[in-house]
């Protein structure tokens, strides 16, 4: 009998029930192999993580979430619970600054060469780094008479001091240590609170809770006046000050809406999560602390967004995966940035920096568990044998193992509700590069739809390039 191909899933897309169709990609990402390839995408692992530094105190580590990370020059500025902590490209860390114990932190350099400075908002406080020598001030923001901070960017050296409520102040064009109260504005266009200030595509984005207003740099003749004018106002706010994010010349984020958008550089902001992503956003205990980041990686830019127990990953190719790590229900990572030709990342509770590399099949000696859920199989309202499934497996070619890897197949015929099989075979010897993974007598499908679940647990490098079912179609 002919062998029924299966579609691979290349993104979570999860149904409100399950029943009608619950695709998933865990710690996967798809790959278009193009009409060249033996088929149209693969399925790869993500990347993995190994031990890149932390700061040591008395030969410990110092625990804490990493909150933020930004490059200069020569060192990572990282702040790892309440210090700031500079890195220099031999590991070695000290302590800068401090920041307060929560809430939001925000990090940008200016263009001041050779040494540019740092401005940090955190705690309603703001903060600036002199990169020559490391010293770290506050700077008063209206000599106490003002709102406090709540998020800062930077755009042509300007420093941009978001404060509570609608007011807005900028520091003086690479001196982030003089600020004068007459360059202070209103984002009041409309009647909701400034959540984040964003420079993008040459613009300052003002996301209000409701609205976003574009602020453009047009100079004048008088050295003395404000250099920003407003230029338009749309009708898309911010729900989650951390969860925008500039990558590949697309500014990505949340939405008042709880809809994840992405923007060109046009007024406007595409939809681009599915109902599942949009589901995870709403039943979140906290959507507005939702956090993301974003990197490229071999040719592909991801954005990766976080709430309490889940994070997605947007592929701006082909879609949107899950990310889990070992014992949670989310990712470990917040902040990933590129330092000193590598990726690296920041655990949210204990630390310590990675680098992170598809070249590491695991996270820190933590599995890296791929869990490939499929589409349904089904000839509804007939019923299906399945008497064999094959799977198309790139295996075997990472570390020496003690023994060959397991591919654990299982399925569901009630959208998930009832898990069967766990049926364990082999993914291939070492060396081995490909291997044709056949389990036999997986039993009918009586009612609604087969959905297979394959898990990758071995740390080895690994793919899935397609699959197949032999089944029968019984009548009614």
């Amino acid at each position: 009998m002919p062998l029924t191909p299966l579609q691979l899933p290349y993104q979570s897309n999860r149904s409100k029930f399950g029943v009608e169709g619950d695709a998933r990609l865990v710690n996967g990402f798809a790959e278009e192999l193009g009409v060249e390839g033996k088929s149209r995408f693969a399925l790869y692992p993500m990347a993995g993580l190994s031990a890149w530094g932390s700061l040591l105190r008395n030969d410990a580590i110092v625990r804490g979430a990493i909150r933020a990370l930004l490059p200069v020059g020569q060192n990572l500025y990282a702040v790892i619970g309440t210090n700031i902590v500079a890195f220099d490209k031999n590991r070695t860390g000290r302590v800068v600054g401090s920041v307060a114990a929560s809430g939001d932190v925000f990090m940008r350099a200016n263009r001041r060469r050779p040494h540019p400075q740092i401005g940090v908002v955190s705690g309603g406080v703001f903060n600036v780094i002199d990169t020559n020598n490391n010293s770290f001030v506050r700077v008063d923001v209206g000599d106490g008479n003002l709102p406090p901070a709540t998020g800062f960017d930077v755009l042509d050296g300007y420093g941009i001091i978001a404060l509570e409520g609608d007011r807005w102040i900028i520091t003086n064009a690479d001196d982030f240590t003089t600020i004068n109260l007459t360059d202070l504005a209103r984002a009041e266009a409309s009647p909701d609170v400034l959540v984040r200030p964003f420079a993008f595509n040459r613009q300052l984005w003002l996301m209000g809770g409701e609205t976003t207003e574009i602020w453009q740099n047009v100079g004048g003749t008088d050295a003395s006046a404000f250099p920003f004018s407003r230029t338009t106002v749309f009708q898309l706010g911010c729900l989650a000050p951390n969860s925008v994010v500039n990558i590949d010349e697309k500014l990505l984020w949340v939405a008042h809406d709880g809809t994840v958008r992405l923007s060109t550089g046009g007024y406007s902001g595409q939809r681009i999560s599915n109902h599942g992503v949009e589901r995870a956003i709403k039943a979140d205990a906290n959507p507005d602390r939702l956090t993301a980041t974003g990197w490229t990686d071999e040719g592909h830019h991801f954005y990766a967004l976080s709430g309490t127990d889940f994070t997605y990953q947007f592929d701006l190719t082909t879609g949107w995966a899950e990310r889990t790590s070992a014992n949670r229900k989310r990712w470990r990572i917040d902040h990933v940035t590129q330092f000193d030709g590598m990726l690296i990342a920041g655990d949210i509770a204990s630390g310590e920096l990675f680098e992170m590399s598809s070249e590491y099949d695991d996270e820190a000696d933590d599995p890296l568990i791929m869990r490939i859920g499929f589409p349904p199989t089904h000839a509804w309202p007939a019923r299906v044998i399945f008497n064999a499934l094959y799977v198309d497996i790139v295996a075997g070619r990472g570390a020496a193992m003690a023994r060959e890897p397991e591919l654990i197949i299982r399925w569901s015929d009630d959208g998930g509700r009832t898990i069967k099989g766990s049926r364990r075979k082999s993914m291939g010897r070492q060396g081995q590069t490909q291997t044709r993974v056949k389990i036999n007598r997986l039993g009918m499908q009586r009612r609604n739809a087969r959905q297979f679940e394959l898990i990758l647990p071995a740390a080895t490098r690994r793919g899935v390039i397609g699959a197949s079912a032999d089944i029968e179609v019984v009548s009614t």
